[in-house]
């Protein structure tokens, strides 16, 4: 494990263009009628799909992302991104600030990990990484494509269980029924 010395903030710029679980399935889960609770169904479909994400810190559907770092000082050899956004399937693109503050294309002289957990960056042997400018929010800036190409099926029959059990207990519930106070 890299002894991360600085911040980092990611921010979803495209969405999934899927939902993990159909509504169709959602549907059979639940025995609703086609029609009748669709916008309840895709709501709970994405919510169920939300909370599995954030208890399992994977991705389930593709979509582009975008890690902004600050507070590095120096580069350090390598960089770790947010574990909380695996798996990253892609770099799209690395900017930095210069030491003018002008945000600019990273050269090519990094390499990507995007295999392990966490994905790293890290400078290319016998290569050194550009000056950086400090003191700025958004000193490297990475665009990249997270999330798996298909849901798991555990993933979606948990998904499946949480729809289902929103579906049918709306309203808020108590663990024991009210009684009289002796």
């Amino acid at each position: 494990m890299i002894d991360c010395h600085y911040q980092f903030a990611v921010q979803t710029l495209t969405p999934p263009t899927d939902l993990p679980v159909s509504l169709t399935v959602a549907q059979q889960q639940t025995n609703a009628v086609a029609g009748d609770d669709d916008a309840l169904l895709d709501r709970l479909i994405r919510t169920a799909a939300e909370k599995v994400e954030s208890d399992t810190s994977l991705l389930f559907l593709p979509r582009t992302i975008r890690v902004t770092m600050w507070d590095l000082g120096a580069l350090p050899n390598e960089l770790e991104l947010p574990s909380s956004h695996f798996p990253i399937t892609a770099i799209n693109t690395i900017q930095y600030r210069d030491a003018q503050g002008v945000l600019t294309p990273m050269p090519s002289v990094w390499q990507s990990q995007l295999l392990a957990r966490p994905s790293r960056i890290a400078i290319r042997p016998f290569q050194t990484w550009p000056t950086i400018g400090v003191g700025y929010y958004d000193q490297i800036i990475i665009d990249a494509i997270a999330g798996l190409a298909a849901v798991p099926a555990m993933a979606q029959q948990a998904m499946l269980l949480l729809i289902a059990h929103w579906y049918l207990h709306r309203e808020a519930t108590a663990v024991a029924l009210p009684r009289e106070i002796d």
